[in-house]
Protein backbone atom coordinates (compact mmCIF):
# COMPACT_ATOMS: atom_id res chain seq x y z
CA UNK A 1 0.00 0.00 0.00
CA UNK A 2 1.09 3.44 -0.70
CA UNK A 3 -0.07 6.83 0.02
CA UNK A 4 0.98 9.99 0.20
CA UNK A 5 -0.08 13.44 0.94
CA UNK A 6 1.11 17.16 1.76
CA UNK A 7 0.00 19.57 3.99
CA UNK A 8 0.68 23.32 4.01
CA UNK A 9 0.72 25.54 6.63
CA UNK A 10 0.55 29.32 6.09
CA UNK A 11 -0.10 31.78 8.24
CA UNK A 12 -3.77 31.34 9.94
CA UNK A 13 -4.83 28.87 6.86
CA UNK A 14 -4.08 25.19 6.39
CA UNK A 15 -4.32 23.00 2.68
CA UNK A 16 -4.40 19.29 1.92
CA UNK A 17 -2.37 18.58 -1.07
CA UNK A 18 -1.86 15.30 -3.26
CA UNK A 19 1.72 14.09 -4.06
CA UNK A 20 3.35 11.52 -6.64
CA UNK A 21 6.82 12.08 -5.27
CA UNK A 22 7.18 12.78 -1.01
CA UNK A 23 10.51 12.64 0.64
CA UNK A 24 13.21 14.01 3.24
CA UNK A 25 16.09 13.09 5.05
CA UNK A 26 18.43 15.11 7.14
CA UNK A 27 21.99 16.94 7.59
CA UNK A 28 24.71 17.23 9.28
CA UNK A 29 25.78 21.16 8.03
CA UNK A 30 28.76 22.64 9.31
CA UNK A 31 31.29 20.16 7.42
CA UNK A 32 32.30 19.81 3.95
CA UNK A 33 29.92 19.67 1.61
CA UNK A 34 30.07 15.61 0.59
CA UNK A 35 27.57 13.10 1.26
CA UNK A 36 27.20 11.52 4.58
CA UNK A 37 28.18 8.00 5.07
CA UNK A 38 25.38 5.84 4.09
CA UNK A 39 25.60 1.91 5.31
CA UNK A 40 25.34 -0.99 3.42
CA UNK A 41 21.92 -2.79 3.88
CA UNK A 42 20.28 -6.12 3.53
CA UNK A 43 17.03 -7.83 3.06
CA UNK A 44 15.09 -11.12 3.85
CA UNK A 45 12.44 -12.69 2.17
CA UNK A 46 11.17 -15.89 2.09
CA UNK A 47 11.09 -17.74 -1.82
CA UNK A 48 7.79 -17.33 -3.79
CA UNK A 49 6.98 -14.90 -0.51
CA UNK A 50 6.14 -11.16 -0.44
CA UNK A 51 8.21 -7.87 -1.28
CA UNK A 52 10.38 -6.87 1.72
CA UNK A 53 9.59 -4.52 4.09
CA UNK A 54 10.71 -1.22 2.31
CA UNK A 55 13.54 0.36 4.05
CA UNK A 56 14.48 4.03 4.17
CA UNK A 57 18.04 5.49 3.35
CA UNK A 58 19.06 8.61 5.20
CA UNK A 59 20.62 10.59 2.42
CA UNK A 60 22.45 13.98 4.22
CA UNK A 61 25.14 16.48 3.35
CA UNK A 62 28.59 17.38 5.49
CA UNK A 63 27.55 20.34 4.78
CA UNK A 64 25.10 22.55 2.72
CA UNK A 65 22.12 21.08 0.90
CA UNK A 66 22.65 19.92 -2.58
CA UNK A 67 20.43 18.26 -5.79
CA UNK A 68 21.43 14.89 -5.95
CA UNK A 69 20.14 11.65 -8.02
CA UNK A 70 20.80 7.81 -7.74
CA UNK A 71 20.77 5.12 -10.07
CA UNK A 72 20.54 1.49 -9.43
CA UNK A 73 22.33 -1.68 -10.66
CA UNK A 74 22.24 -5.72 -9.45
CA UNK A 75 25.02 -8.18 -10.13
CA UNK A 76 22.41 -10.62 -10.21
CA UNK A 77 18.80 -11.62 -10.28
CA UNK A 78 17.96 -9.09 -13.07
CA UNK A 79 15.82 -6.15 -11.64
CA UNK A 80 14.96 -7.09 -7.85
CA UNK A 81 16.42 -3.56 -6.49
CA UNK A 82 14.76 -0.23 -7.04
CA UNK A 83 14.51 3.15 -5.88
CA UNK A 84 11.68 4.98 -7.13
CA UNK A 85 12.27 8.77 -5.87
CA UNK A 86 15.07 10.97 -7.19
CA UNK A 87 16.05 8.83 -10.38
CA UNK A 88 15.46 11.34 -12.59
CA UNK A 89 19.23 13.35 -13.06
CA UNK A 90 17.32 16.19 -14.77
CA UNK A 91 14.61 16.79 -11.70
CA UNK A 92 16.96 15.76 -8.66
CA UNK A 93 16.22 15.37 -5.39
CA UNK A 94 18.39 17.98 -2.69
CA UNK A 95 19.74 16.47 0.75
CA UNK A 96 18.56 16.51 3.16
CA UNK A 97 16.18 13.42 2.14
CA UNK A 98 14.93 10.20 3.15
CA UNK A 99 15.06 7.69 0.07
CA UNK A 100 12.91 4.70 0.06
CA UNK A 101 14.54 1.14 -0.82
CA UNK A 102 12.10 -1.89 -2.07
CA UNK A 103 13.72 -5.33 -2.79
CA UNK A 104 11.36 -8.22 -4.56
CA UNK A 105 12.35 -11.84 -4.67
CA UNK A 106 9.13 -12.40 -7.11
CA UNK A 107 10.51 -15.00 -9.46
CA UNK A 108 13.93 -15.77 -7.49
CA UNK A 109 15.67 -19.10 -6.32
CA UNK A 110 16.47 -19.11 -2.77
CA UNK A 111 20.07 -17.85 -2.58
CA UNK A 112 21.77 -14.09 -2.24
CA UNK A 113 21.62 -11.61 -4.18
CA UNK A 114 23.91 -8.31 -4.25
CA UNK A 115 23.31 -5.10 -5.47
CA UNK A 116 23.80 -1.18 -5.48
CA UNK A 117 22.78 2.45 -5.38
CA UNK A 118 25.01 5.16 -6.70
CA UNK A 119 24.05 8.48 -4.60
CA UNK A 120 25.63 10.95 -7.26
CA UNK A 121 25.96 15.34 -6.93
CA UNK A 122 24.11 16.87 -9.49
CA UNK A 123 26.29 19.90 -9.65
CA UNK A 124 29.80 18.01 -9.34
CA UNK A 125 29.61 14.26 -10.54
CA UNK A 126 32.88 13.50 -9.31
CA UNK A 127 31.23 13.51 -5.66
CA UNK A 128 29.22 10.33 -5.07
CA UNK A 129 28.72 7.25 -2.47
CA UNK A 130 27.69 3.68 -3.10
CA UNK A 131 25.58 1.83 -1.23
CA UNK A 132 25.53 -2.15 -1.22
CA UNK A 133 22.67 -3.53 -1.00
CA UNK A 134 21.62 -7.68 -0.49
CA UNK A 135 19.14 -9.54 -0.44
CA UNK A 136 18.76 -13.35 1.36
CA UNK A 137 15.76 -15.25 -0.13
CA UNK A 138 15.41 -18.18 2.34
CA UNK A 139 12.89 -21.68 2.34
CA UNK A 140 10.57 -21.45 4.25
CA UNK A 141 11.54 -24.98 5.90
CA UNK A 142 14.64 -23.08 7.22
CA UNK A 143 14.74 -20.44 10.25
CA UNK A 144 14.82 -17.62 9.37
CA UNK A 145 14.58 -13.56 10.58
CA UNK A 146 10.31 -12.23 9.71
CA UNK A 147 9.49 -8.88 8.81
CA UNK A 148 11.62 -6.00 11.14
CA UNK A 149 10.78 -2.10 11.15
CA UNK A 150 12.04 -0.48 7.75
CA UNK A 151 13.30 2.20 10.04
CA UNK A 152 13.14 3.80 13.41
CA UNK A 153 13.50 7.70 13.74
CA UNK A 154 14.42 9.72 16.58
CA UNK A 155 13.77 13.46 17.61
CA UNK A 156 14.43 15.91 20.57
CA UNK A 157 15.13 19.31 21.26
CA UNK A 158 18.60 20.73 21.45
CA UNK A 159 19.80 19.80 25.00
CA UNK A 160 17.02 17.38 25.52
CA UNK A 161 16.45 13.50 25.04
CA UNK A 162 14.12 10.92 23.19
CA UNK A 163 12.25 8.06 24.95
CA UNK A 164 13.52 4.23 23.57
CA UNK A 165 11.44 2.38 21.10
CA UNK A 166 11.52 -1.26 21.06
CA UNK A 167 11.02 -4.09 18.29
CA UNK A 168 10.80 -7.62 18.08
CA UNK A 169 12.66 -10.21 16.53
CA UNK A 170 10.93 -13.56 15.57
CA UNK A 171 11.16 -16.40 13.37
CA UNK A 172 9.47 -17.00 10.37
CA UNK A 173 10.59 -20.34 9.51
CA UNK A 174 11.13 -23.38 11.82
CA UNK A 175 13.14 -24.97 14.58
CA UNK A 176 15.40 -22.62 16.27
CA UNK A 177 16.53 -18.65 15.44
CA UNK A 178 19.45 -17.65 17.07
CA UNK A 179 20.47 -13.92 16.23
CA UNK A 180 23.28 -11.51 16.84
CA UNK A 181 22.37 -7.84 16.73
CA UNK A 182 25.45 -5.01 15.85
CA UNK A 183 24.98 -0.76 15.68
CA UNK A 184 26.84 1.14 13.87
CA UNK A 185 26.70 5.03 13.59
CA UNK A 186 27.85 7.48 10.10
CA UNK A 187 30.10 9.50 12.44
CA UNK A 188 31.52 6.60 14.01
CA UNK A 189 29.86 8.06 17.44
CA UNK A 190 28.36 5.55 20.05
CA UNK A 191 25.26 7.27 20.80
CA UNK A 192 23.17 4.47 19.83
CA UNK A 193 22.56 1.25 21.20
CA UNK A 194 20.28 -1.93 22.38
CA UNK A 195 19.11 -3.59 25.17
CA UNK A 196 20.41 -7.06 23.81
CA UNK A 197 23.60 -8.43 21.32
CA UNK A 198 21.92 -11.59 20.97
CA UNK A 199 19.49 -13.79 21.97
CA UNK A 200 17.28 -16.57 20.65
CA UNK A 201 13.80 -15.67 19.17
CA UNK A 202 11.39 -14.58 19.22
CA UNK A 203 12.83 -11.52 21.54
CA UNK A 204 11.92 -7.70 22.37
CA UNK A 205 14.99 -5.52 21.70
CA UNK A 206 14.58 -1.58 22.98
CA UNK A 207 16.75 0.59 20.81
CA UNK A 208 18.21 4.03 22.45
CA UNK A 209 20.32 7.12 22.23
CA UNK A 210 22.68 9.01 24.46
CA UNK A 211 22.29 12.46 23.48
CA UNK A 212 25.55 13.18 25.07
CA UNK A 213 28.01 11.05 22.63
CA UNK A 214 26.00 12.75 20.02
CA UNK A 215 28.39 14.98 17.97
CA UNK A 216 28.57 18.72 20.15
CA UNK A 217 26.96 16.46 22.52
CA UNK A 218 23.36 16.58 20.98
CA UNK A 219 23.38 20.83 22.14
CA UNK A 220 23.71 21.70 18.34
CA UNK A 221 20.46 21.18 16.28
CA UNK A 222 21.75 18.33 13.26
CA UNK A 223 20.85 14.63 11.78
CA UNK A 224 22.47 11.82 12.44
CA UNK A 225 22.47 8.02 10.84
CA UNK A 226 23.06 4.97 12.17
CA UNK A 227 21.91 1.10 11.55
CA UNK A 228 21.43 -1.72 13.57
CA UNK A 229 22.41 -5.24 11.64
CA UNK A 230 20.13 -8.61 12.81
CA UNK A 231 21.79 -11.07 11.96
CA UNK A 232 21.77 -15.17 11.84
CA UNK A 233 23.93 -18.12 11.00
CA UNK A 234 21.63 -17.83 7.20
CA UNK A 235 20.57 -14.07 6.90
CA UNK A 236 20.26 -10.73 8.22
CA UNK A 237 18.30 -7.52 7.97
CA UNK A 238 18.96 -3.74 8.90
CA UNK A 239 17.00 -1.28 10.26
CA UNK A 240 18.18 2.37 9.48
CA UNK A 241 18.04 4.66 12.43
CA UNK A 242 18.04 8.80 11.91
CA UNK A 243 18.05 11.04 15.23
CA UNK A 244 16.96 14.57 14.56
CA UNK A 245 18.02 17.12 16.98
CA UNK A 246 16.37 20.80 16.68
CA UNK A 247 13.76 23.11 18.60
CA UNK A 248 11.51 22.86 15.63
CA UNK A 249 12.25 19.01 14.84
CA UNK A 250 8.53 16.84 14.62
CA UNK A 251 8.21 15.99 17.82
CA UNK A 252 9.04 11.62 18.33
CA UNK A 253 6.03 9.30 17.89
CA UNK A 254 6.75 5.76 19.10
CA UNK A 255 5.45 2.55 17.30
CA UNK A 256 2.21 1.41 17.61
CA UNK A 257 0.28 -1.93 17.06
CA UNK A 258 -2.41 -3.58 16.40
CA UNK A 259 -3.96 -7.35 17.84
CA UNK A 260 -6.68 -8.99 15.89
CA UNK A 261 -8.01 -12.99 15.86
CA UNK A 262 -8.00 -14.31 12.69
CA UNK A 263 -10.94 -13.96 10.72
CA UNK A 264 -12.67 -11.63 13.07
CA UNK A 265 -13.38 -7.65 13.09
CA UNK A 266 -11.03 -5.31 12.56
CA UNK A 267 -9.59 -3.50 15.22
CA UNK A 268 -10.56 -0.17 16.32
CA UNK A 269 -8.36 2.79 15.06
CA UNK A 270 -5.43 4.81 16.49
CA UNK A 271 -5.00 8.57 16.27
CA UNK A 272 -1.28 9.92 15.55
CA UNK A 273 -1.15 13.48 16.49
CA UNK A 274 1.57 14.78 14.78
CA UNK A 275 3.22 18.32 16.09
CA UNK A 276 6.36 20.10 16.18
CA UNK A 277 8.34 21.03 19.66
CA UNK A 278 7.94 25.13 19.09
CA UNK A 279 4.53 24.59 17.35
CA UNK A 280 6.43 26.30 14.41
CA UNK A 281 5.09 27.32 11.00
CA UNK A 282 5.72 24.04 8.55
CA UNK A 283 4.76 21.98 5.91
CA UNK A 284 3.55 18.48 6.57
CA UNK A 285 4.02 15.55 4.26
CA UNK A 286 3.09 12.05 5.05
CA UNK A 287 3.59 8.65 3.22
CA UNK A 288 3.05 4.87 3.69
CA UNK A 289 3.97 1.67 2.51
CA UNK A 290 4.22 -1.77 3.88
CA UNK A 291 1.76 -5.00 2.85
CA UNK A 292 -2.08 -3.97 1.70
CA UNK A 293 -3.55 -4.62 5.51
CA UNK A 294 -3.62 -1.30 6.89
CA UNK A 295 -4.82 2.35 5.76
CA UNK A 296 -4.02 5.82 6.99
CA UNK A 297 -6.66 8.84 6.99
CA UNK A 298 -6.27 12.48 7.69
CA UNK A 299 -8.80 13.41 10.83
CA UNK A 300 -9.59 16.96 11.87
CA UNK A 301 -6.57 18.58 11.99
CA UNK A 302 -7.34 19.67 8.50
CA UNK A 303 -9.65 21.79 9.87
CA UNK A 304 -7.35 23.74 12.77
CA UNK A 305 -5.47 26.81 11.72
CA UNK A 306 -2.19 25.28 13.40
CA UNK A 307 0.06 21.86 14.08
CA UNK A 308 -1.11 19.41 15.57
CA UNK A 309 -2.71 17.36 12.57
CA UNK A 310 -4.44 14.22 13.59
CA UNK A 311 -4.08 11.13 11.40
CA UNK A 312 -6.15 8.60 12.07
CA UNK A 313 -4.36 5.21 11.55
CA UNK A 314 -6.42 1.59 10.94
CA UNK A 315 -6.07 -1.70 10.01
CA UNK A 316 -8.25 -4.02 7.47
CA UNK A 317 -8.83 -7.58 7.19
CA UNK A 318 -6.50 -9.08 3.89
CA UNK A 319 -3.08 -9.89 5.45
CA UNK A 320 -3.14 -13.76 6.15
CA UNK A 321 0.40 -15.23 4.99
CA UNK A 322 1.84 -14.49 8.28
CA UNK A 323 0.70 -13.63 12.09
CA UNK A 324 2.47 -10.59 12.38
CA UNK A 325 3.13 -7.52 9.70
CA UNK A 326 4.75 -4.68 9.49
CA UNK A 327 4.13 -1.26 7.99
CA UNK A 328 5.34 2.47 7.96
CA UNK A 329 4.27 6.07 8.38
CA UNK A 330 6.77 8.51 7.39
CA UNK A 331 5.52 12.75 8.17
CA UNK A 332 8.05 15.00 7.23
CA UNK A 333 8.64 18.80 7.03
CA UNK A 334 9.56 20.07 3.63
CA UNK A 335 7.95 19.61 -0.18
CA UNK A 336 7.75 16.62 -2.57
CA UNK A 337 12.01 16.96 -3.28
CA UNK A 338 13.72 18.08 -0.25
CA UNK A 339 12.95 18.94 3.93
CA UNK A 340 13.75 19.62 6.68
CA UNK A 341 13.28 16.73 9.01
CA UNK A 342 11.29 13.47 9.09
CA UNK A 343 9.40 11.33 11.54
CA UNK A 344 9.14 7.59 11.04
CA UNK A 345 6.52 5.72 12.79
CA UNK A 346 6.59 1.97 12.42
CA UNK A 347 2.79 -0.12 12.70
CA UNK A 348 2.37 -3.40 13.12
CA UNK A 349 -0.37 -6.02 13.34
CA UNK A 350 0.05 -8.95 14.82
CA UNK A 351 -3.26 -12.14 14.79
CA UNK A 352 -4.19 -13.98 17.43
Amino acid sequence: MSCESLIRKSGTQLYALVLVLAGLALSAGLRAQTFQTVSALSFTVPAGGASALTQIVTVASRGAAFPFYDAVSTTTGGSWLSVPRCSNPNYPCTTPYAVDVHASAAGLAAGTYHGKIVLTDSNNHSINVTVQVTLNVVQRSAAFLDNLPGALSFSFTTGGHSSAQSFQIRNAGSGTLNWKLSASTADGGNWLGASSSSGTAPSMVSVSITPGKLPDGGLVAGTFAGKLTVQTSGDSITIPISVTVGNSALEQVNPISFTMPVGRNNPLPQVLTIDTADNSATKLFHRCSGREWRKLVVGSGLQQPKLPVHYISSIYRGHSEREHAYGRHVYGRGDHLSGHGSLDVDQRAGYA
